[in-house]
């Protein structure tokens, strides 16, 4: 998911949204003090991924209670809907509300929050 985020971010930033990418390799084990050291340097977090419950953004959540953090956060991960379908994986995370667009819209909509 990183490079969509990548990309998503480069056209907010065109539109003047001030965004950051923080990409988490790994869940288990979890790089808990940096991410409580960039939790401390922003408002909001959207927490991007291809899992559904139970995944990064959980972990992340964890994290932020454990921290005190005050920063608004909001997960986007695969709805809990199958997809019976085949394609490429932009085409996927484009049905399943991950696409490039679809993190900008979100972004977007947590920004006017």
């Amino acid at each position: 998911m990183v490079r969509p985020c990548l990309v998503a971010a480069d056209e907010l930033s065109a539109r003047g949204y001030e965004v950051s990418v923080f990409s988490v390799p790994t869940i288990q084990p979890i790089d808990a003090e940096t991410i409580r050291s960039v939790i401390g340097q922003v408002p909001r977090i959207v927490s991007v991924e291809e899992h559904g419950a139970g995944g990064l953004g959980s972990a992340m959540a964890e994290i932020l209670a454990e921290a005190g953090s005050s920063a608004s956060f909001r997960i986007m991960r695969l709805p809990s809907i199958p997809i019976f379908t085949a394609g490429t994986q932009e085409q996927l995370r484009d049905l399943a509300g991950l696409g490039v667009q679809d993190i900008m819209r979100y972004v977007m909509q947590q920004e006017g929050a």
